[in-house]
């Protein structure tokens, strides 16, 4: 499937991904209040669509990933 985004949200994930990268290879993931801050992150924007995910641990930022294609034109 492909999206139609503009190319302000481009340049914005783009520029997200340049800056998790860094984080990652900086080792944010081994940060102490990184698991939680994460979990706190999904849960917030699962609600954003009407989706608890209390009771789904495996729930991770691909779930979240497709939930947000709701906010994008298919074409």
């Amino acid at each position: 499937m492909n999206y139609i985004i503009s190319k302000e949200r481009l340049l914005e994930l783009l520029k997200a991904e340049s800056i998790l990268n860094v984080l990652e290879g900086d080792g944010v993931d081994n940060w102490t209040w990184y698991m939680k801050g994460r979990r706190q992150y999904l849960k917030e924007g699962a609600e954003t669509y009407g989706v608890n995910i209390d009771d789904n641990e495996d729930f991770d930022f691909e779930d979240l990933a497709e939930l947000a294609l709701q906010d994008f034109e298919e074409f």
